[in-house]
């Protein structure tokens, strides 16, 4: 579970909040950092399941409204994990009655296309930790770029299919930022967690105009690109391999990352 901020207003930053809901201790981790007061709850993109149940069961006990929208409605449960997530969105249905709307990917390819713009300004988010949950989220506050919906579409398929040609050239970078995240460690998890934060603050900065916060992103993943390459590959890093980052007032190529020359005034430094 992490959290990040997002400005809704010139004077408004909410905090959102990103977990899956696979254990007991992903609901008590949500619970725990539920803001004081906090009189509705969104949960966007969130798979149901007999842990979110729980969570939703012990807010609606503080009487708190929870809202919830999600899209992994599965019609035609394949499996015992479709049997799981049908049996529990039933749940929430009893749960939350209306306050429910509930689809499939076949019929909704992105969370977002269940949500008006600003629907749910103010309201407390929690969502899946994936970019068609942040979408998703961001479009419930208020925080919207023309091609969100399409992007959320192509961002929730495989990897294979998030390509330049389908994404908006925003998406497209975060893909970029995602590919270059320290890997997931189960005895570490913050570390992972606060690099997709970062990466997603970043994104979402983006979207609502900064251009430092773009071109800040372009660099940090552009470097983050180069040294993945390097640790993949060290044969190459021991030739003689040239990179200019977003930023160097060098020539291309004027950084050489096997003999260790650079460029001053290179962000790569």
């Amino acid at each position: 579970m992490f959290q990040i901020s997002m400005k809704i207003t010139s004077t408004t930053t909410v905090p959102v909040f990103f977990s899956k809901f696979f254990s007991e201790k992903d609901t008590q981790d949500v619970l725990a950092v539920m803001p004081e007061g906090s009189r509705r709850v969104l949960f966007v993109d969130t798979t149901a399941t007999p842990n979110l149940v729980a969570a939703i069961k012990e807010l609606q006990q503080k009487g708190i409204e929870v809202v919830y929208v999600d899209h992994h409605y599965p019609e035609s449960p394949q499996n015992s994990r479709e049997i799981e997530i049908a049996a529990a969105t039933r749940k929430v249905v009893q749960l939350v009655g209306a306050s429910a709307i509930i689809s499939s990917r076949e019929r909704a390819p992105a969370c977002s296309q269940l949500i008006r713009p600003g629907e749910y300004a103010g309201v407390d988010v929690i969502m899946d930790p994936d970019p068609d949950g942040l979408t998703a989220a961001m479009k419930a506050l208020g925080i919207l770029y023309p091609e969100l919906d399409s992007d959320a579409a192509v961002l929730d398929n495989p990897c294979a299919e998030q390509t330049e040609e389908r994404l908006s050239s925003l998406a497209a970078l975060l893909v970029r930022g995602l590919v270059t995240l320290p890997p997931f460690n189960p005895k570490k998890p913050k570390v992972f967690e606060e690099a997709k934060g970062a990466l997603f603050t970043y994104f979402v900065t983006a979207v609502q105009g900064n251009g430092k916060a773009r071109v800040d992103l372009e660099t940090k993943i552009s470097e983050k690109e180069v040294l993945h390459l390097l640790l993949k590959n060290p044969q190459q890093a021991r030739g003689s391999w040239a990179y200019q980052a977003p930023g160097c007032p060098g020539p291309l190529g004027g950084c050489d990352f096997g003999s260790g020359t650079h460029v001053p005034g290179c962000p790569m430094r």
